[in-house]
């Protein structure tokens, strides 16, 4: 009898164990924090050293920017907090092998079969060739699903150069509770129209979320901070850039 008593002991407790291990999951899904996005992002990269961890709001959704360092690439990995999922993900090489553009260039049907066979049942959108750092480059971008996809290829030699996919939405952003990066950066960019923004990270300011945002223009240094919700400015600084 007391045998079966332990073994029935034993059973609730794992039973309790499993019960306990599937909370864990399901709280994991989600991102609190910038350490753990930056944790997911170096098990999805791994053995790569993190260079920045960004925090950004869209659609009323906190994502985390991880930006990270392996050999000669540097990746770029958006995390949703809420949910956890990777919403984007690419790759560029650092140091573009540089080829003679005496070379024959290969033609826009090759790289569609190259671009097609990295992303297999996709459909292309766009190709057109440009020239960067003097690498004439075929750029071509793609859409599988909810997933937009963007190649760019050295056009000599065919290598994959970069590589990005992004979680496109299909929602509109009308219904958005907070206003984006981009449109809190153009709003800062009116008060300092010449300058070159270097920083924009959301933040929670005595309740109020904002953006901060950090510009530079010659000797001037310039802080702004908008309200997320309305986009007004709330703060303006101008300093010598010391």
């Amino acid at each position: 009898m007391k045998i079966v008593k332990k073994i029935m002991a034993a059973v609730f407790v794992l039973m309790a164990l499993v019960v306990i291990g599937s909370a864990e999951d399901v709280s994991a899904k989600q991102i609190k924090s910038a350490g753990a996005a930056q944790k997911a992002a170096l098990k999805k990269v791994g053995s790569a050293t993190v260079i920045e961890v960004d925090m950004d709001m869209e659609r009323g959704v906190l994502f985390y920017d991880v930006e990270l360092l392996k050999k000669n690439k540097t990746y770029t990995l958006k995390y949703n907090s809420k949910t956890g999922a990777l919403s984007e993900y690419g790759w560029e090489i650092n140091i573009k092998p540089y080829s003679g553009q005496a070379d024959k260039l290969i033609s826009q049907s090759s790289i569609q079969k190259k671009a097609l066979k990295k992303v297999k049942n996709a459909k292309i959108i766009n190709i057109h060739n440009d020239y960067d750092d003097g690498i004439s480059e075929y750029d071509i971008k793609l859409q599988k699903g909810n997933k937009r996809y963007e190649l760019v290829y050295n056009a000599s030699s065919g290598k994959l150069l970069d590589y990005k996919w992004e979680i496109v939405s299909t929602k509109s952003s009308s219904s958005s509770k907070y206003i984006s990066a981009e449109k809190a950066k153009s709003i800062a960019k009116k008060k300092a129209p010449g300058a070159t923004v270097v920083k924009v990270e959301f933040d929670n300011d005595d309740g109020m979320q904002v953006y901060d945002i950090s510009m530079i223009e010659g000797m001037y240094e310039y802080d702004v901070t908008v309200d997320a919700k309305t986009g007004d400015i709330i703060e303006f600084d101008k300093d010598f850039n010391d």
